[in-house]
């Protein structure tokens, strides 16, 4: 990969993200994945020395995930008897940092192809040229993607420790429940270094998600100049440089398809988390608000409206891409008429695909990133939220303060 400054003025408006990402995130460990400020560009770690404190920490995250699902494995064989607000706490965390494990694997397995396809994106937009016209990013937009890292990074040391300090994470619980009276004098002190390790999961997983928030928002930004630049060029078509300038737009095909092995599983994985997070969130705020104590239970609502919001935010970005896309094509047809030779041109332009983001595992793609997708998503959140709260009676659990 040439060593180029790949940001020409303006600069992207999501450029400060990873930057902050960066800063905010360097007092961790060498992750597969990794953004380098000096030449702007992401790198990918594959030298397994490098790599043994990820390897550590993510020991740490699936040591804690295995302790949750226990206990909840032991509650409903009737083996222990959780409170209430328990088992919708170890429910929450075991989803949050499963999520996590499960993003974080996914990277680490195509972190060279998401570093290749986003670097690669990077160049082509760089010698496109960079449209001087506004971003189609809306002010609010940008400032959250910019300030994704600064939210999250606290909120990672911040929740373990009132987790330790309430007796509510997960050691505590495993001390509490699972563990002998006669032994628990004595495994309380070996279990202090594994509470402490939920502080280094919880960093762990905060990374994992302004990372996968942050790389696709500049990503998006990248393909939406390129786009743009090509529909401001569009006339080229109608003179001799007109394959040299379909090759450009066929590039932006290549690099999604590279891209593709890591976007699918990651874009399906958060949507599909998202979806039962937000209507157990949603249901927790209206209708357990008497069963759990108060400061956990302050999560809830901000995370009922913190999680639909970076859904608002990532998913039109990807939409974007097919919409912008469409545009080009249909614009590419109105200069066809004007174009002498007609035919030669017309083969060119049917041989080009619109650009869409997929969602799917294993290679198998479920759908793609459209115009219906975000409604959609949102019909089955607010339906899938008022069959909860209709049907399940809240009142018949105790009161747990």
């Amino acid at each position: 990969m040439p060593n180029l400054k790949i940001y020409p003025t303006p600069k992207p408006v999501f450029l400060k993200s990873l930057d902050t990402f960066s800063k905010w995130f360097a007092f961790m460990p060498t992750f597969p994945l990794g953004w380098d400020i000096p030449s702007q560009k992401l790198v990918s770690y594959q030298n397994p020395h490098h790599l043994r404190a990820w390897r550590a920490l993510a020991v740490t995250l699936f040591l804690s995930n295995s302790v949750l699902l226990v206990l909840l494995l032991s509650e409903i064989l009737g083996l222990v008897e959780l409170l209430v607000s328990e088992v919708i706490l170890s429910v929450l965390f075991l989803s949050l940092c499963g999520l996590a494990a499960i993003l974080d694997f996914i990277t680490a397995t195509f972190t060279r192809e998401a570093a290749e396809a986003f670097n690669c994106l990077a160049i082509l937009e760089n010698e496109i040229g960079r449209s001087p016209s506004k971003s189609n990013k809306p002010p609010f937009v940008t400032i959250m993607v910019n300030a994704i890292p600064v939210l999250f990074a606290p909120f990672g040391f911040i929740i373990p420790i009132c987790g330790i300090y309430l007796g509510l994470d997960t050691y505590s619980m495993l001390e509490n429940y699972l563990i002998p009276d006669r032994w628990r004098h004595v495994v309380k002190f070996v279990l202090i270094p594994f509470k402490l390790s939920l502080i280094g999961a919880g960093l762990f997983s905060a990374r994992v998600f302004s990372l996968l928030i942050s790389f696709p928002a500049l990503a998006s930004d990248f393909m939406f100049a390129a786009i743009s630049s090509l529909s401001k060029r569009a006339g080229i078509l109608k003179t001799s440089k007109a394959t040299k300038y379909l090759v450009n737009y066929s590039s932006c095909q290549i690099i999604l398809t590279i891209m593709s092995p890591f976007s699918a599983p990651c874009v399906a994985t958060i949507l599909f988390y998202s979806f039962i997070l937000t209507i157990l969130n949603n249901f927790i705020s209206l209708k357990m608000y008497h069963v759990i104590p108060l400061p956990p239970f302050a999560y809830f609502p901000m995370s009922a409206v913190l999680i639909p919001t970076m859904v608002r935010i990532v998913v039109p970005m990807m939409i974007s891409i097919h919409t912008d896309s469409t545009n080009l094509i249909d614009q590419w047809g109105h200069i066809l008429v004007k174009t002498c030779d007609k035919k030669y041109i017309a083969r060119l332009i049917k041989a080009q695909r619109r650009l869409q983001i997929y969602a799917g595992f294993a290679q198998h793609n479920c759908f793609s990133c459209v115009r219906s997708t975000l409604p959609t998503y949102f019909e089955a959140v607010l339906n899938y939220t008022i069959t909860a709260l209709m049907s399940i009676d809240a009142s018949d659990f105790d009161v747990e303060m």
